[in-house]
């Protein structure tokens, strides 16, 4: 088990399974990267707009956690599923969302059984161990999509150097002797990844305020032809 799979899997809501509490589990939980339950649902439901998301639309998460990122999307009465590698994770996801299609499974693992309208990563490329693995992963999402793929809050590998500084003031916990190192990417080597697949590709610079990532973060939005 590598490190950031060790600390997936050791994470608890403190308080229960308020959406709170699940934010804080995924995450999210202080040093600027921390958000109040009105600024995460707001945070949330402006993909709707950036992606954009119908109604009627069925969501699948790659890395979805405790399920903070999809519940919203779920109480609106969307059809949601999700995977993640974190059996704990999973378990409160699934306490959440008892409809959703939730299971503990490695991302390069899941295969397209079930199409869903959109399949999205949200703040998890991050944890990827290499390129290659994440060139797979989105393959996968791809295939497992009928309309759209939305990969977001992708670090930004020429705001690399800002971006370490920032997470050593506000992580320094998680630093320790360097285990604990993001991956970061290209803007082109997603474009590159567009042309190869002949999808459509939209990236758009991260602007979400309170959130200190955000500066040095993207998202990426690919459409099928």
């Amino acid at each position: 088990m590598n490190s950031w799979e060790a600390i997936w899997n050791n994470r608890q809501p403190e308080n229960g399974y308020d959406l709170v509490d699940l934010i804080k589990t995924n995450g999210f939980d202080g040093g600027g990267t921390s958000f109040s339950t009105e600024a995460w649902v707001k945070y949330v439901t402006s993909f709707k707009k950036t992606i954009p998301i119908d109604p009627s639309d069925s969501i699948f998460e790659f890395g979805c956690g405790c399920g903070a990122f999809l519940l919203p999307f779920y109480e609106m009465g969307h059809v949601i599923g999700g995977i993640d590698y974190s059996e704990t994770l999973i378990k409160i996801a699934s306490t959440v969302m008892d409809k959703g299609d939730l299971a503990v499974k490695n991302a390069k693992d899941t295969f397209a059984d079930t199409i869903y309208d959109l399949v999205l990563a949200h703040s998890v490329f991050q944890y990827f161990e290499s390129l290659d693995f994440a060139k797979t992963v989105c393959s996968k999402m791809l295939q497992k999509s009928s309309k759209k793929v939305a990969i977001l809050d992708v670090p930004n590998s020429l705001l690399q150097k800002e971006s370490e500084r920032d997470r050593s003031i506000v992580k320094a916990g998680y630093r320790a002797k360097g285990q604990l190192l993001h991956l970061y990417y290209e803007k082109q080597w997603f474009e590159q990844f567009a042309i190869e697949k002949d999808v459509d590709i939209k990236i758009i610079d991260q602007a979400v305020d309170g959130y200190i990532n955000s500066k040095y973060r993207f998202n990426v939005i690919l459409t099928k032809l």
